[in-house]
Parts: C-alpha cells; structure tokens; sequence
C-alpha cells in the first residue's frame, strides 16, 4: 500500500457497519417513540386535571397564591417562609 491510495475498505465491513448502523436507527425510533408517548400521557393527565379543577372552580393543587393576594401580615410570613426555603431552611408549611 502506498501513502497516497487510500486503501478501499472490505465490502463485508462495509455491510457489517450499514447493518449495525440501521440496527441502532431503529431502536433510537423506538426509544423516541416510548418517550412521545409517556409525554403525550402525562401532558393529558395534567390537561385533565387542570379542566377538572376550572370545572370545580378551584386553583390546581401544587399552585402557591401569590403573596399580593394575601393580607399584610400573612403577605410578611408568605415571604419569610419562602425566603427560608431559597436558603435551605426547613419551615413548616402552613
């Protein structure tokens, strides 16, 4: 072999590599396809809880009111409790 001719690679490799290269392919698709579907699930689950809780015309669980919306003082605790869970503080939640 010489510097300047690239050496030609053996057609088996060359099948060995397309096989694997497709082999991957396909799971990849398959990996996606599983995690499209456990989204698409969870988004449904929460588009759902989200229409029931407007139907009882109550706010989701999990939703904090903001601090205007409470009166002075529990404005100054609202804020207190979460400045200390930014600091690492445990309080307990009311």
């Amino acid at each position: 072999m010489w510097f300047w001719k690239p050496s030609q690679p053996d057609l088996g490799q060359v099948l060995d590599r397309l096989a694997r290269i497709e082999s991957d392919t396909k799971l990849l698709r398959l990996e996606w396809q599983e995690t499209y579907d456990k989204v698409s699930h969870l988004v449904g689950r929460l588009r759902k809880r989200d229409r029931d809780a407007a139907n009882a015309g109550t706010p989701p669980t999990g939703d904090v009111p903001p601090a205007a919306a409470l009166g002075p003082t529990d404005q100054k605790v609202e804020l207190w409790r979460r400045a200390a869970l930014i600091r690492g503080n445990h309080v307990v939640q009311r």
